[in-house]
């Protein structure tokens, strides 16, 4: 259902289309792909960010200009510019530049708030997908996986993770454990209350954000700045302090105005616009 293309002075081809899961879909969207010449693809914009469009043209500046609201009656019509050199996600931007950033082969990710972050960390090599090629964006993510990929997003960064670090934990025993052992000797994981770890338990958004506030500490060798009380519904939780800090911080947004849902299931989504939001803000500090 391609309805335009248009290829940049850059050589990237820009494709249009007016419904990119089929017109017989419930519920058809529409996208902007970026087709760049290395073949990767990118989608800048998608569903409700493209009402009825019609026609595409790259300016000799490089910006995307594309017609919407074509069907929807005389006088209607508008032109929206997009800027493909600028993150959607401006809390991204410093580790997450989208010149660099190539598209990926998730076929899953295209709607996804957190796409641009999933890609960005995907081509960092911090995050990787499931066997059937898919990233799974709204999946919940376990405290095994989450060790993983914090581990690799340092040693991404740059920063020396413990070699043989004591084994923590004996309930671990897998492809994370000496991921899970390396943040457990920087004191950036800890265990349960039964002394294990708990490697297949699913992580909740309050815990995320205490995991990405000790490893800025670790990292850092400064603790986070305190923020001011973002949140209505986590008065009492034993997480609040790392909620507000993260916040104050631009790593977390609440599910809705003054609401957080602390005790939620973090989604793997999720997980990568935080992680690629507090490696940006290792890039600028």
């Amino acid at each position: 259902n391609i309805v335009d293309i248009d290829i940049a002075p850059n050589g990237d081809l820009y494709v249009l289309e007016f419904a990119d899961n089929g017109l017989l879909a419930e519920t058809p969207q529409a996208a902007l792909v970026q087709v760049r010449k290395d073949v990767t693809r990118k989608y800048l914009a998608y569903g409700d960010q493209l009402p009825l469009p019609r026609g595409i043209e790259v300016g000799p500046d490089g910006m995307v200009y594309v017609s919407v609201l074509s069907l929807a009656g005389p006088g209607a019509g508008q032109v929206w510019k997009f800027d493909p050199s600028q993150a959607a996600d401006p809390a991204t931007a410093a580790a997450c530049d989208p010149t660099d950033v190539p598209g990926t082969d998730f076929p899953d990710i295209e709607g996804s708030v957190h796409r641009e972050a999933i890609e960005c960390m995907a081509f960092w090599g911090a995050i990787a997908g499931f066997g059937d090629g898919t990233f799974g964006p709204n999946a919940e993510i376990t405290r095994a996986q989450v060790a993983s990929m914090i581990a690799r997003a340092l040693e991404t960064a740059g920063f020396p993770l413990p070699q043989d670090p004591p084994d923590a934990f004996d309930d671990d025993d897998g492809v994370h454990e000496e991921n899970i052992n390396a943040l457990a000797d920087l004191g950036i994981v800890q265990g349960l209350a039964s002394g294990g770890y708990g490697p297949g338990e699913l992580v909740t958004r309050d815990q995320l954000a205490t995991l990405f506030a000790r490893t800025w500490a670790v990292v850092t060798k400064a603790a986070l700045e305190p923020g001011e009380d973002a949140f209505d519904d986590d008065e009492g939780n034993v997480h609040e302090d790392a909620i507000n800090a993260v916040a104050a911080a631009g790593w977390v947004n609440g599910v809705a105005e003054g609401t957080f849902a602390p005790r939620a299931d973090a989604t793997r989504g999720q997980f990568a616009s935080m992680l690629a939001r507090m490696l940006s803000s290792l890039v600028e500090d």
